[in-house]
């Protein structure tokens, strides 16, 4: 654009040249005006383009559209009975968020006809070290998982033992949520979720969390180790059983 006003004052400079001087030094000026213009245009390389009416994205909608969509995953419904064979599950965590956070702990009891038959349990080493914070809720450090295997090294594991059966956990939807994050994939199992459970069977305690069911109701004490916790919730569900 600033070559084009140049040629354009130029232009204007020959015509009013013309106009003051008498000939033939007026067609002098002329012929030395649109010399140079075209002089400009051919060294230049000028490329006259058509200007560019579309509607720029801004930096909110440029960084929304790199923003990538995050993945959902799901798992099954809740189970409409109260079943004699099921698996009982809880993790231990580094954290509340299953998108951000990662499983450092693994317990699973597989019950049949209302009795453990089977049990899996594994330290699981996450990609970002364990703080402090974590390590005072579950005691669970970063030198306790050093030589453990990372999540995708176990889980044919997990959904071999888990197979089709009935999850039951305490805070059901945390541990579901963190398990098919790690997976990477949906679940079809359907779920039962003791904690909604205890609320309506024990209304009258002050709170429902799993220690406050472990001590209110005289069952095996929980650590908040992953199958220790597997173990009060299996106590806890099979009461819940007897006066469901």
């Amino acid at each position: 654009m600033k070559i084009l006003k140049f040629i354009a004052y130029l232009m204007l400079f020959g015509i009013l040249c013309a106009v003051l001087t008498t000939p033939p030094y007026n067609f002098i000026f002329i012929g030395v005006c649109i010399l140079g213009a075209y002089w400009i245009f051919k060294n230049k390389k000028i490329e006259i383009k058509k200007e560019d009416t579309s509607i720029k994205p801004t930096p909110t909608q440029q960084q929304r559209k790199r923003k990538p969509v995050p993945k959902e995953y799901n798992y099954g419904k809740k189970a409409s009975k109260l079943p004699k064979n099921y698996c009982v599950l809880d993790l231990e965590t580094t954290g509340l968020s299953p998108r951000n956070n990662e499983i450092i702990e693994i317990g699973i009891l597989k019950i049949k006809n209302n009795k453990i038959v089977d049990s899996y349990n594994s330290l699981v080493k996450p990609n970002k070290p364990i703080t402090p914070g974590v390590t005072k809720i579950n005691h669970i450090t970063n030198a306790m998982v050093e030589s453990s295997p990372s999540f995708n090294e176990i889980k044919e594991d997990v959904i071999t033992f888990i197979g089709n059966d009935v999850i039951v956990a305490h805070n059901a939807t945390f541990d579901l949520n963190f398990l098919v994050n790690s997976l990477k994939s949906s679940i079809q199992n359907q779920y039962l979720d003791t904690l909604q459970l205890s609320r309506k069977c024990y209304p009258d305690l002050p709170n429902h969390k799993l220690e406050t069911l472990v001590n209110e109701l005289n069952l095996i004490q929980n650590s908040h180790r992953a199958l220790d916790d597997c173990r009060s919730t299996y106590e806890l569900f099979e009461k819940i059983k007897e006066i469901a």
